[in-house]
């Protein structure tokens, strides 16, 4: 029963002033009823916009919390452009696809942190990370592909064993145009038994597109085995 609710019902009931109010009240009846429900909704509102006060004063903290949480997960889940690789609790630092094992979306893989060149990115089947010291397996951290980033190009590496015979590039070529891969490398060397080993570096999206590439060089006459290498 604060002044202000008072005079707020002496208002709303009709009354001149709270003198007049309470005079009335005195002599009894529903009025006192009347005032106490008066007051009771006054105290309801108040309560209601108290707590839409609270709530919205909640939101917006909790709405600066995630604003400062996501620009530091940003910072700290660091997605390069170049390489569409996420490190996980690293900022600016430098990141490399390894060209000895050449990963892809798609293949798992693992970050080696070297010496004064940042982080580079291997395959975890990669021959040079199984090689890796116990020491220098400490240097190892986890990284990912970014899902964001699905629609780069990547070197990838193919090494195919054929019969050293007349058309043998031509159609390797063709199943590439047929694909629509683009070939950027390309070293081919003849080995004693009458066979050509073939090292193509292609422009590839993913893992699944090289395996396909290697079903469809398998089916090519001629040519004996497709594969990528571990590095």
């Amino acid at each position: 029963m604060t002044n202000n609710y008072m005079l707020r019902a002496a208002k709303d009931l009709g009354f001149k002033d709270t003198d007049d109010l309470y005079n009335q009240l005195s002599y009894g009846g529903n009025l006192q009823t009347k005032v106490a429900n008066k007051l009771q909704s006054y105290e309801d509102e108040r309560l209601k916009l108290e707590t839409e006060e609270k709530n919205k004063s909640l939101i917006d903290d909790l709405n600066e919390i995630s604003e400062k949480t996501q620009k530091k997960l940003e910072q700290l889940r660091m997605a390069d452009a170049d390489t569409g690789v996420v490190v996980e609790g690293v900022d600016n630092l430098m990141i490399t696809i390894a060209k000895c094992c050449t990963p892809v979306p798609g293949d798992d893989i693992v970050g080696y942190i070297t010496k004064g060149r940042g982080i580079t990115v291997h395959r975890t089947d990669c021959d040079n990370m199984k090689a890796l010291s116990e020491e220098d397996k400490q240097r190892l951290i986890d990284v990912s592909w970014d899902p964001n980033l699905l629609d780069k190009s990547y070197d990838g590496e193919i090494s195919i064993i054929a019969k050293d015979q007349k058309g043998m590039l031509s159609s390797i070529s063709k199943v590439c145009e047929d694909m629509d891969v683009r070939i950027v490398g390309l070293n081919a060397r003849a080995n004693k038994d009458e066979t050509v080993r073939i090292n193509l570096t292609l422009m590839i999206h993913d893992r699944s597109q090289i395996e396909k590439l290697c079903r469809s060089f398998k089916s090519i006459p001629g040519i004996i085995e497709a594969y990528r290498n571990k590095g």
